[in-house]
């Protein structure tokens, strides 16, 4: 038995009203930017890393929608970004497909308060859901479940075998950058780590390389690395155990 929203989860509607008015309403701006295969944009010169195409479109000054394909022109992903109505906040939902077009995940988000719900999809039935309800707290609940599991960490995804605490006294003895050799101020690194079913490190990358500096670049693969394979697989909708990547930000300001 999957949740019923109006007890678990008051902020949202199962379908939410961004669904329903946003291809009514005429298109205004539209632009098309290529991404990497983890999302992110990249170098207008780097066409080798390609894999997806975002195309924003804003309806208004409070809609926007954002569809990204692959590169056979397949759907895979739909955003929609505006005003929900009816509970009075700014709200974005995700639409997430599979290479036949079937709808996989919808994920809606309070963007006021960051509260959201997932509801997982297979073979057009929903099979799972996770409520993000703040302060690192999930509620989870897959079909065949009785009853919802209360969680520090979202198991849809891969995660660092460690708690929050083991993970800071490892960042700070590890983490050492020498600030001389940063020019700018700011620098975020997204460590993206392909993690296997069994828990293991597959592959690791810069998920936005164009936009590091390549000394904190190497700082950041260098700390990942030494982690090793201390991870958990991630899990699917039906609880079993799933290769997925994992990003992980690391940031440096002066």
């Amino acid at each position: 038995m999957l949740f019923k929203i109006s007890i678990y989860f008051q902020p949202f509607l199962l379908i939410s009203s961004l669904l329903i008015i946003a291809p009514a309403v005429q298109a205004q701006t539209r632009s098309i930017e290529p991404l990497n295969r983890h999302f992110i944009n990249i170098a207008p010169e780097d066409s080798v890393n390609v894999a997806f195409l975002k195309i924003s479109t804003e309806l208004s000054d409070s809609l926007k929608i954002i569809r990204y394909y692959d590169l056979s022109n397949r759907i895979i992903k739909k955003e929609t970004i505006g005003f929900n109505s009816e509970g009075g906040y700014r709200e974005k939902t995700v639409q997430e497909y599979d290479s036949l077009g079937d709808l996989v995940s919808l994920h809606i988000q309070n963007l006021e308060n960051q509260l959201s719900i997932t509801t997982y999809y297979f073979d057009g039935k929903q099979v799972a859901q996770s409520i993000y309800e703040g302060n690192g707290n999930y509620r989870v609940i897959r079909n065949g479940e009785n009853s919802p599991q209360q969680l520090e960490k979202n198991n849809f995804t891969p995660q660092l075998n460690a708690s929050k605490e083991e993970w800071g006294k490892f960042f700070n003895r590890n983490f050492k950058v020498n600030g001389m050799r940063i020019k700018e101020d700011f620098q975020y690194a997204l460590i993206a780590v392909l993690i296997d079913e069994n828990g293991n490190r597959k592959e690791i990358e810069v998920a936005n390389p164009h936009q590091v500096e390549d000394y904190f670049e190497q700082k950041a693969l260098e700390l990942i690395l030494k982690w090793g394979d201390n991870y958990l697989p991630a899990l699917d909708p039906f609880g079993n155990p799933i290769e997925k990547w994992l990003y992980i930000p690391l940031q440096f300001i002066r």
